[in-house]
């Protein structure tokens, strides 16, 4: 079963003058897969990920067209956006949109709490999200005195406390430097690692490369293109999504004549990639 299918979607928010937010879009997500979805500002990816998580049609009315199953069901089918969260969950750009509680623990244990689970079930899986995503002694820490890292942190913590089975994630590293997205994608590793499914919209390309499997581009509300994150970058037509820097270069030597360089994604590749091609030069 797929985690998400997505067929014929087309949407048109409530008063929007003209044109659709997303148009005709068809789209499957594997159970266990990390999709990456990027696009220019306006290309429709929020609103992909709001049909996705429920939001659109239980919060956010307008012209749909179009199917989206959860889990094999239908997304109208659900009572709630509480009923869905226990499937697919969202996790937003700012993370102090989604922290309601003073202290760590309470924050990741309040999801639960609402689901209305025992009280041994609550803490065995607050707990198990500390230990999870490394957050052992941050338990009594307010939740507003954190780093913009940290805060995402509690917040996928608190996400997976929910147990669900699809995470989405929209731009969950925006507002972070270099450190605090670093603390994020390895808060997603762990995920990846627990079997969940993962669909995140992201502009920081060298992360998405390093962790995606899949890529896709929305331009203009439309579904350009999909593929394997390799492919994506290393063939073919990307819709104006740049590649890696360390990719950029590997292209750029190849195109220069340097034909035994295996062109990479990751910077540990290129440190190999690179160390290997200088030193088959005899520099060293």
């Amino acid at each position: 079963m797929k985690a998400i299918e997505i067929e014929g979607l087309s949407f048109q928010y409530r008063n929007q003058e003209a044109g659709y937010a997303l148009e005709d879009v068809s789209l499957n997500v594997e159970e266990g897969e990390f999709l990456g979805i990027v696009g220019e500002t306006g290309a429709g990816k929020t609103t992909l990920l709001s049909a996705m998580s429920g939001v659109i049609p239980h919060h956010t009315n307008g012209e749909k067209e179009g199917v989206v199953h959860v889990k094999g069901k239908p997304v109208e089918e659900y009572a709630s956006l509480y009923e869905m969260a226990v499937d697919v969950s969202l996790v937003l750009d700012s993370p102090e949109n989604q922290l309601f509680n003073l202290h760590v623990f309470d924050e990741i244990i309040w999801g639960p709490e609402n689901l209305g689970l025992d009280r041994e079930e609550i803490l065995d899986r607050g707990n198990r999200a500390l230990e999870l995503f490394g957050l052992e002694g941050f338990e009594d820490r307010i939740t507003y005195n954190l780093s913009g890292g940290e805060k995402q942190k509690v917040a996928i913590a608190s996400i997976y406390a929910l147990n669900p089975d699809i995470v989405l994630l929209d731009e969950p590293t925006s507002q972070l430097d270099p450190i605090g997205t670093e603390m994020v994608f390895e808060a997603i590793d762990k995920l990846i690692e627990e079997g969940v499914t993962i669909v995140m919209v992201e502009h920081k390309i060298e992360e998405m490369a390093k962790y995606a499997d899949r890529i896709a581009v929305l331009q203009d509300g439309s579904l350009r293109r999909v593929d394997e994150t390799c492919s994506f970058f290393l063939e073919g037509d990307a819709h104006g999504i740049a590649p890696p820097q360390v990719t950029e270069l590997g292209q750029r030597l190849r195109e220069a004549g340097v034909d035994d360089v295996a062109v990479p994604l990751t910077l540990n590749e290129s440190i190999d990639e690179y160390t290997r091609l200088l030193q088959r030069r005899g520099i060293k």
